[in-house]
């Protein structure tokens, strides 16, 4: 039955359980987590498989061995090669070769590590990567695993960066594409947008990949009859390995008709990417946010690690603190999350924090004292 999107996992485990018994304690478990049985592969709260016990074969009612259907799903095979690559089932066919056969199912990762599935494109289309910088060689590396037909590279230095696919100058005829992506600086999307003025081809919907330019920076495409819109990818691409990142980021979609922002939306999707729309009047702000989030916590994290290294003390004995933090504003929000001296008005610690990071690290007070503050009017909101 259609159901909608769902979390799966594989794990391997070490027991000295039998098999019977051990999927019983799994339905046990189902139960306790109300786990109704009604529709069959419907929709459920909790579904916990035994997908193989090493060799054993089984085909007793009470329990089949191997899981009968798990060579057959790609949500199955995806996260069991990535934890045991060489896994075979017992009558000799191996996992990753299985996993080949169901590149058709979609998946999308939302963490841990590559499980070899790339997402698919329901229609592909042929698009057009101009500038393969992070953003453009990232981007037409994922849309070709996609499925979708990466017809030509723009680019000024002849280098395709890294995605493998024919190159043209900025001269060359632009060939026949459904879209064509703008991954060039900020500063330079004026002055291609005027170059190309006159040189695409019929229907191709141009979008720029910029977080902060308003889609009006496209206004001579526009004119000429071609529709624009913006897709920026919510994640860091420093090179054509980002490919990866854009799997479960979000994507900021902005369209000049709903039909290009369909257009765009199904694009992010078929990456595996998480589009959102916004509008030209929220892009600074949502750009400003983007850079507090990745700029501006790398930079809190240099204060620590200045703060750690001034008495001898590991930079990394903090990640699992600064983990448990992030984890917690994401799925609590922010003030429910905030914890500390200042969120329980211990002004006595913070004040001794204070002298100590005075002593050791004083070119830090400003910034300190700055977040003392920030700090006091978050724990208010709660």
């Amino acid at each position: 039955p259609e159901q909608d999107p769902f979390f799966n996992a594989v794990a391997a485990i070490e027991t000295s359980v039998e098999p019977r018994a051990l999927l019983k304690g799994l339905h046990v478990i189902e139960a306790e987590h109300d786990r109704i049985r009604q529709v069959r592969w419907g929709p459920r709260t909790l579904d916990l498989d035994l997908i193989a016990v090493g060799d054993e074969t089984s085909n007793r009612e009470e329990l089949v061995l191997p899981h009968p259907r798990a060579a057959e799903r790609a949500f199955v095979l995806a996260p069991l090669v990535a934890i045991r690559p060489d896994f075979t089932f017992p009558d000799g066919r191996r996992a990753a070769a299985l996993l080949k056969d169901v590149a058709d199912q979609q998946l999308r990762v939302v963490g841990g590590d590559d499980w070899s599935v790339e997402p698919r494109a329901e229609h592909p289309l042929r698009f057009i990567v101009a500038g393969p910088g992070g953003a453009g060689a990232s981007l037409g590396a994922a849309g070709k695993r996609a499925g979708h037909d990466l017809v030509a590279v723009i680019s000024r230095s002849g280098n395709d960066g890294g995605i493998g696919s024919p190159v043209s100058a900025w001269t060359d005829p632009v060939p026949e594409a459904d879209l064509l992506l703008l991954t060039v600086p900020d500063r330079a999307l004026t002055a291609v947008a005027t170059t190309l003025n006159t040189r695409l081809p019929a229907g191709v919907t141009v979008a720029h990949c910029s977080g902060l330019t308003p889609l009006s920076v496209l206004g001579p495409l526009a004119d000429a009859g071609h529709p624009v819109g913006g897709l920026h990818p919510l994640a860091a691409l420093p090179d054509v390995s980002g490919a990866k990142a854009l799997r479960g980021a979000g994507f900021a979609i902005g369209g000049s008709d709903p039909d290009t922002v369909a257009l765009l939306t199904s694009f992010a999707k078929s990456l595996g990417g998480i589009p959102f729309e916004i509008t030209d009047v929220a892009r600074p702000a949502y750009h400003a946010a983007a850079s507090v989030a990745a700029n501006h916590v790398t930079t809190l994290l240099g204060a620590v690690q200045e703060l750690a290294a001034a008495n001898g003390i590991p930079f990394g004995i903090y990640q699992p603190l600064v983990q448990t933090a992030v984890a917690a504003s994401f799925q609590a929000g922010p003030a429910k999350a905030l914890t500390g001296p200042v969120a329980r008005g211990d002004e006595g610690t913070v004040r001794i924090q204070r002298l100590a990071v005075e002593d050791q690290a004083p070119e830090l007070l400003p910034l300190l004292d700055a977040l003392n503050e920030a700090t006091r009017r978050l724990a208010e909101q709660d």
